[in-house]
């Protein structure tokens, strides 16, 4: 769970400060509202083989990393490469887990750019024209 804050007028009038004083965004200790975000999954499943299953799962990928970066942003330590990475690698179920697993080992050192563009080019390769592959 995330934590926000906000201010409340009450607080601050007791202070001696009024309400018309309070800057949105800092936190003096008041009222803390608790957030709880849920955390973005990926679960690929073994029959990813399928012509339907393929399309499903590679906007799921796109979707899921999407979600990770901007859950990412709210987390303390999030703009960490390691947290980055350790995040996706707990986050990842099913074929995509062993996928992960299976990278990861074969690697000393990665970023998190490496991971998620090797997660991507396995599970949401881009179809591009012939002129622009050759």
């Amino acid at each position: 769970p995330l934590a926000a804050t906000t201010v409340s007028p009450a607080r601050n009038e007791e202070q001696g400060r009024p309400p018309s004083s309070l800057r949105q965004g800092h936190d003096d200790g008041d009222e803390v509202i608790k957030l709880s975000i849920p955390v973005p999954k990926l679960h690929i499943s073994a029959d990813m083989k399928q012509k339907n299953a393929e399309c499903s799962t590679a906007d799921a990928t796109r979707a899921y990393l999407r979600d990770v970066r901007k859950y990412l942003l709210l987390v303390r330590g999030g703009d960490r490469d390691a947290v980055k990475c350790l995040f996706v690698g707990n986050t990842l179920e099913g074929m995509a887990k062993t996928w992960y697993d299976q990278w990861t080992t074969a690697r000393e050192n990665f970023t998190y750019d490496e991971l998620t563009a090797a997660l991507l080019a396995r599970f949401a390769p881009e179809v591009q024209p012939r002129d622009v592959e050759a």
